[in-house]
């Protein structure tokens, strides 16, 4: 059975060879603009999630006993830039943190949101990628079933 637990500055590390080798390379909107290959480091990426992490606010599924767009800008990689413009831009108007005790799941794909509706969350925005652009047109090209980024909660009492 899984437990959750913060995640804390000793796991890091270990969290982040996870998501390069597990999550990285198949979550839709990095695979839709080949932003990396699976177990292979990308320095912006795993920096921002160095940072969210050691804000102490991330949680890990464990099995048994085991933030600004300004700051995403700071990358020279345009592939990523894309990718948390999005996330930030659709979170960022919702004051989600001061409006409500919450937990927070920016879903970017169709898997990971039915995850988070069995969890008990639901989704307070979601943008069809087909309809995220800019001046050249759709930013993303995602292959279905992903279709939408949502932003899901659940509130805790």
């Amino acid at each position: 059975m899984a437990r959750f637990v913060t995640i804390s500055p000793d796991m890091s590390e270990a969290v982040i060879q996870h998501l390069r080798n597990n999550f990285f390379v198949d979550e839709p909107l990095n695979k839709a603009v080949s932003l990396c290959e699976r177990g292979q480091p990308h320095a912006a990426l795993e920096g921002l999630c160095a940072a969210t992490m050691a804000d102490g606010l991330s949680i890990a599924a464990m099995e048994g006993d085991t933030q600004s767009l300004e700051k995403i800008h700071q990358s020279s990689d345009e592939k990523f830039n894309k990718i948390f413009t999005i996330l930030y831009t659709v979170s960022q108007d919702l004051d989600l943190f001061n409006t409500y005790q919450l937990f927070k799941a920016d879903a970017t794909g169709a898997y990971s949101q039915r995850v988070c509706l069995s969890l008990g969350m639901r989704a307070v925005r979601s943008v069809r990628y087909s309809e995220y652009r800019d001046a050249r047109g759709p930013v993303f090209t995602v292959p279905p079933p992903h279709d939408a980024l949502a932003v899901m909660l659940r509130e805790i009492p």
